[in-house]
């Protein structure tokens, strides 16, 4: 690791520290020559995940895409953002791990992961992104869901 102030790469590591998720590991480094602290991060190489869109179209998979989308379902609800978070951590904990067994998904198994997650953690963020997800045109739609959650 390159020291930031000088460039020297002979440094020692003060302090690692793994992620809540165990997704990353966190070092603090001492460089040798300089003696200049600095923290450095380290990940794995998740592979690319890629997605095939409803008109054939193949994307790379965009986590961050999803959990804006996913927001806007949560928006407005009265959940501590720890628990937002913990749904957030869970969800790409899910789709980190199908990356590794499966290099492609559909559109339509990503909205299905998501709305079996979301029935879990919040019903009305369920409907909200079930709306948007499967385009709903009427309020029968609405109302079908709706009456299919109850009977659950």
């Amino acid at each position: 690791m390159k020291c930031p102030r000088c460039s020297c790469l002979d440094n020692r590591v003060l302090d690692s520290r793994q992620s809540s998720r165990g997704t990353s590991t966190r070092r603090r480094r001492e460089c040798s020559s300089c003696s200049f602290r600095f923290t450095s991060h380290e990940e794995i190489d998740a592979i690319t995940m890629r997605v095939r869109k409803q008109n054939g179209q193949i994307q790379d998979f965009n986590w961050q895409k999803l959990r804006n989308g996913v927001s806007r379902s949560i928006e407005k609800r009265q959940i501590s953002m720890n628990k937002v978070e913990d749904f957030f951590n869970k969800l790409e904990a899910n789709f980190t791990e199908r990356s590794y067994q499966k290099k492609e998904l559909t559109s339509d198994e990503i909205g299905e992961t998501v709305l079996r997650h979301l029935l879990e953690f919040d019903i009305i963020a369920y409907v909200r992104f079930a709306a948007v997800y499967k385009k709903f045109n009427s309020l029968e739609e609405f109302v079908q869901i709706i009456t299919e959650l109850q009977a659950s």
